[in-house]
């Protein structure tokens, strides 16, 4: 009777080490279920701020927000932030955004147009990730930049607005003026 239940135990540590779910696809799906946000929005206008930082409007076709995580993620967003004032500092649109609202750091993705309004400068790429707080602007794909004295378009982007340093790593083309 010994002999007969070493092969079965055997069998059975086999069948238990070979069914692991290795399929990224259903992983994601089962992420997909069961990672839900907070609270989703349609057709929200939104603003957030933390104490010591110009506030930012949104307007989103669809908001998500996880509280725990500190993020949001939006589609079809717009957005503008503000001075003390009530003037616009910059303003911009995109078609999808993931929001640390912890670091105010918004990665935009689709197609991505930003303007700095009183630098009267604009970025038009597929991919930006903005620091709202440090002023800060990353892009790792072609991106046009347009100031008031000319366009340049390249690729991989990175700048702090308000000193107006820019750099792109690789510059295809561009009109300045004198």
């Amino acid at each position: 009777m010994m002999r007969s239940t070493v092969p079965a135990v055997l069998l059975a540590i086999a069948l238990l080490t070979s069914c692991t779910i290795g399929d990224e696809a259903y992983t994601a799906s089962q992420v997909a279920v069961i990672e839900r946000p907070d609270i989703t929005f349609t057709d929200a206008e939104h603003t957030f701020s933390r104490q010591g930082s110009q506030p930012i409007r949104m307007h989103t076709a669809e908001l998500s927000y996880w509280m725990d995580d500190e993020r949001m993620e939006a589609q079809g967003l717009s957005f503008s932030q503000m001075d003390e004032d009530g003037s616009t500092i910059m303003e911009g649109r995109a078609d999808s955004a993931v929001i640390d609202t912890a670091l105010e750091v918004m990665d935009l993705s689709g197609d991505v147009e930003m303007r700095y309004v009183s630098r009267d400068l604009s970025i038009a790429t597929s991919h930006l990730i903005f620091d709202t707080r440090a002023m800060t602007v990353e892009c790792d794909t072609n991106v046009v930049v347009t100031f008031d004295d000319g366009t340049i378009s390249g690729e991989r982007l990175s700048g702090e607005l308000r000193s107006m340093k820019l750099d792109i790593a690789t510059a295809a083309q561009g009109v300045v003026g004198f």
